[in-house]
C-alpha cells in the first residue's frame, strides 16, 4: 500500500496540508457569534471541545480571532468541560493498576534473579 493510500485510508494528514472539515468549519463560525448562539449551538461547541484531537484545537487556537473567542466560551463554560467524577475515577484506576503491575514484575525479577 502506497503511503498516500495509507494517508487516505487511516485519515493521517500532516498539520500543513490538513484541509478543515465541515465540522471544524462550523464550529469557528459558532464561536466567531458566541456569545449570541443558542443553548444547543452552546451543548455542539461543548460536544466537540471534549471529543476534539488536539491538532483540532491547536489549530483553532492559531487563530488570533477564535483564540479570543474561545478563551470566553471556555472561561464561561469550566465547569461543563471539567471530568466527571467517574472519569476521574476509572484514570486513577488504570494508574494504580498500572503501578500494581510494575511492582509485581519488579518482585518477580527479584525473587527470580535472587
Amino acid at each position: 500500500m502506497s503511503t498516500q493510500a495509507h494517508d487516505l485510508r487511516f485519515g493521517a494528514q500532516s498539520a500543513s496540508r490538513r484541509v478543515p472539515s465541515d465540522a471544524d468549519e462550523r464550529i469557528v463560525d459558532l464561536l466567531m457569534l458566541y456569545p449570541n448562539i443558542s443553548r444547543a449551538d452552546e451543548r455542539e461547541i461543548l460536544t466537540f471541545l471534549k471529543n476534539a484531537r488536539y491538532l483540532d484545537l491547536a489549530l483553532l487556537k492559531a487563530d488570533r480571532t477564535v483564540q479570543r473567542q474561545l478563551d470566553l466560551f471556555i472561561r464561561a463554560h469550566t465547569r461543563s468541560l471539567r471530568s466527571s467524577a467517574p472519569e476521574v475515577v476509572a484514570v486513577a484506576c488504570m494508574v494504580i493498576a498500572f503501578l500494581a503491575a510494575c511492582w509485581l514484575i519488579w518482585k518477580a525479577t527479584m525473587i527470580g534473579g535472587a
